[in-house]
């Protein structure tokens, strides 16, 4: 499994992201929890009898068609004081559907608790590849943002944990690097380029100065015509001075 940088858990937890982004991420993460909990409680009800099993099903069918922010938490409450009720017969108990609730939200949180950075909990990944996903579509430069978050143990501890595996995060960015176009002549102090002589399709060709020879290949017709024209008129200069007529004279006869 690729794990991302864990690090931009911090901008949510801090509030730092940008209002769309953070929004959109808060939805997908109260979504995130419904979905958990109600996966828990289902794969339990297939292993276990359940004496109220019609009243346990009604708040999982309720809960696994919340659509608002509001019915999904009242839901989430709810389903919890059933399941604890039934605690015996399904092996879950209130407190545990809260702490996979909890997981879900504060992916930060739960990172900063256990602070296992190599096998971190499957939500703070799916959580970390989620915000990438929204930043790189805002195209947010995050080391810029981080800079902001003073007084973080856990972010201290992630930092020093990269540092040591530089290769650990597979979304890692850094300050953006200005290349230099290839193929171009470098400036020297007189003002010419320090290479004078630009090769035949090189892409800085646009750029001579007008005394540079073209190409055969991109001569013009018309080109092409004159050059014909002006061959023949040499070769019948040639041949009247070999036969000691004047050109006038040769045309002549």
């Amino acid at each position: 499994m690729s794990i991302p940088d864990l690090r931009i858990l911090a901008l949510a937890d801090a509030k730092l992201l940008p209002p769309d982004v953070q929004e959109a991420f808060d939805r997908w993460r109260i979504w995130r929890a419904r979905d958990a909990v109600t996966s828990a409680v289902r794969r339990r009800l297939l292993s276990a009898l359940v004496e109220n099993l019609p009243t346990m099903m009604l708040y999982l069918e309720r809960l696994e068609h919340a659509d608002t922010e509001k019915t999904i938490f009242e839901g989430i409450y709810a389903l919890a004081e059933v399941v604890e009720v039934n605690r015996t017969q399904l092996g879950l108990h209130s407190g545990y559907i809260v702490l996979i609730m909890s997981g879900q939200l504060n992916p930060w949180g739960l990172l900063e608790f256990q602070q296992d950075f190599d096998n971190p909990a499957p939500s703070a990944v799916a959580a970390a590849d989620e915000l990438w996903r929204l930043a790189s579509q805002q195209e947010l430069h995050i080391p810029t943002l981080l800079a902001r978050i003073k007084d973080d143990p856990t972010l201290d501890a992630l930092n020093e944990y990269y540092s040591k595996k530089p290769l650990a995060a597979s979304n890692q960015q850094s300050a953006p690097k200005i290349q230099a176009r290839p193929n171009l002549p470098t400036a020297s102090p007189d003002g010419k380029g320090a290479d004078a002589k630009l090769s035949i399709g090189d892409p800085a060709l646009s750029a001579q100065e007008p005394g540079v020879k073209a190409d055969a290949r991109t001569e013009t017709p018309l080109a092409k015509h004159t050059v014909r024209n002006t061959a023949k008129k040499s070769s019948k200069t040639v041949k009247s001075r070999k036969s000691g007529k004047s050109p006038t004279n040769a045309k002549k006869n």
